[in-house]
């Protein structure tokens, strides 16, 4: 009896149907192509040659192609393409996000403007039109509310944006002032168990300009926009410490550190500092209406107050009295010759193809993710400054008329994780839209209704209300990503549906067990 199961099992094993490199791969191969995700992973599941004939990268691709995951931008194979398991890219993109949570964090008309994650992604600093800062943590997978400060009785009118510094509780606020045209910048020290803090310090900028950390906390960048003639400006950036707290008197404070040249005028909105170089050289990458810039960081520290020659002060006072006490003469407008040679060019550029209106910098700091006005999110070197990627949202163009179909734009905040990149929409639309950064296949968060990576949602039915305009993703403590959303005066917590797929030597074709 032993002898006739062997015999039957040797011709299963040799027969041409069942082995999938004969008859069986070269029919599965012509057949598979025309079914739909769903039915490729039932056939899976029919046997072992089934399965490996259905696991095959090139058939899930198609399907990532053909139900409009993929933008046609993306058509060419990443260069890791090997790397990348498109069954799974297909089943995350196919699985979209759900609605877990929305906590409405301000009351009576007040909006959110700004948030931003903790290094240990567990709390979340979040910034409101009526000047409010307000600290939420989750605990136990919940997300509850903190502290709460008003910073209306230290003459802000709204708090616009807050970042975290790498290291410690410390808070970089920056917000308009009251009945002035500046800004300025607030560090904030918040206590142990971020229920209170102390303000470190605080620095003037101009209206609209964006402040960055310089280092891991101790040093931040703060920028002052002059106007010297009718389409000449340039911007100067100064190097501040993040407290006043020195142990001599001479520590610097606050020191200039390169001086920008606007070109066409364009306002300098956004600024971050990047660590481009092995050896902790770090790089400042400045965003405006006109593309991304790059120049070097050298001075680590503001720079000490050196003592002059004897009767230096003095001489420095008298001269000021005779300056003030004599009638002021009309200086002559510059010109842009002039005003150039004064000023640092680039090391590097990226053009843009429309205004940026959001930046973000990856945690590993080797690429910036850039929102422009026209839809697109561009993925760049920091190091280079060379685009790696560009996506885009559906039906949107480039270049100045795709910006103007979007309508009125507003700042927006992306995100960037190991895996997904995350952008609100912009043009005041409740749409997020995700990205798979090894793939490229997209997913759209925040609107009612369904579609398949397209205007739909793939958010269940369930959707947000208001314009969008900050996406988060934090590490999520176990099985699926998480995605926060802000939304008018809401928090939304997202999770995706997306399981972990097994092998192709694996017991099933698609597995329950949960995505790391």
């Amino acid at each position: 009896m032993s002898l006739a199961s062997e015999s039957d099992s040797d011709y299963v094993d040799e027969s041409e149907w069942q082995n999938e490199t004969r008859l069986c791969g070269v029919v599965l191969r012509e057949v598979f192509p025309w079914l739909s995700g769903a039915d490729l992973a039932r056939a899976g599941a029919t046997c072992r040659a089934w399965r490996r004939a259905a696991c095959d990268p090139p058939l899930w691709r198609q399907l990532l192609l053909r139900d409009g995951y993929l933008p046609n931008l993306l058509q060419k194979p990443p260069p890791d393409m090997e790397t990348v398991s498109w069954r799974e890219e297909y089943v995350t993109a196919c699985a979209g996000w759900k609605l877990e949570k929305q906590h409405v964090v301000a009351a009576g008309g007040v909006s959110l403007l700004h948030a931003a994650l903790a290094p240990s992604h567990d709390t979340l600093a979040l910034s409101t039109d009526d000047a409010s800062l307000i600290v939420w943590r989750c605990e136990h997978g919940e997300w509850c509310e903190l502290w709460r400060s008003e910073l209306r009785s230290r003459g802000w009118a709204s708090l616009a944006r807050v970042l975290w510094a790498r290291i410690g509780n410390r808070l970089l606020l920056t917000g308009p002032r009251v009945l002035i045209d500046d800004w300025e910048l607030m560090v904030l020290q918040l206590d142990e168990d971020y229920r209170g803090g102390c303000v470190l310090s605080r620095v003037r900028c101009s209206a609209g300009a964006a402040g960055c950390w310089a280092d891991a906390g101790d040093t931040f960048l703060s920028l002052e926009l002059r106007v010297l003639a009718p389409g000449i400006a340039c911007t100067t950036v100064w190097l501040n410490a993040a407290t006043q707290e020195t142990q001599s008197e001479y520590a610097g404070v606050r020191s200039p550190l390169l001086r920008i040249f606007n070109e066409g005028g364009a306002h300098i909105t956004h600024a971050l500092v990047a660590n481009t170089e092995p050896d902790g050289r770090r790089t400042l990458i400045t965003g405006s209406a006109r593309g991304l810039g790059a120049w070097p960081v050298v001075e680590p520290r503001p720079q000490p107050l050196l003592a002059g020659a004897p009767g230096e002060l003095a001489e420095r006072v008298q001269r000021r009295r005779v300056r003030r006490g004599s009638p002021e003469e009309p200086a002559p407008a510059p010109d842009e010759a002039s005003v150039r040679a004064a000023c640092a060019p680039p090391d590097r550029e990226c053009p843009l193809a429309a205004p940026l209106i959001g930046l973000v910098l990856h945690d590993s700091g080797r690429w910036v993710c850039a929102v422009c006005s026209d839809g697109s999110v561009t993925f760049v070197c920091t190091r280079t400054l060379v685009i790696l990627r560009e996506c885009r949202a559906p039906a949107a163009g480039a270049g100045p008329a795709a910006a103007a179909a979007f309508g009125p734009q507003h700042y927006v905040q992306p995100a960037v994780s190991a895996y997904y990149a995350a952008s609100p929409a912009g043009g005041y639309s409740p749409r997020v839209w995700t990205w798979s950064l090894r793939s490229g296949a997209r997913q759209c968060v925040g609107c009612a209704g369904g579609g398949a990576g397209g205007a739909g949602g793939g958010a269940g039915g369930a959707g947000q209300r208001g314009a969008a305009v900050c996406a988060l993703l934090p590490r999520a403590p176990a099985a699926r990503a998480a995605l926060l959303t802000l939304a008018t005066d809401t928090l939304y917590v997202w999770r995706s549906r997306a399981t972990l797929q097994s092998p192709p030597g694996g017991d099933s074709c698609c597995s329950t067990e949960p995505r790391p």
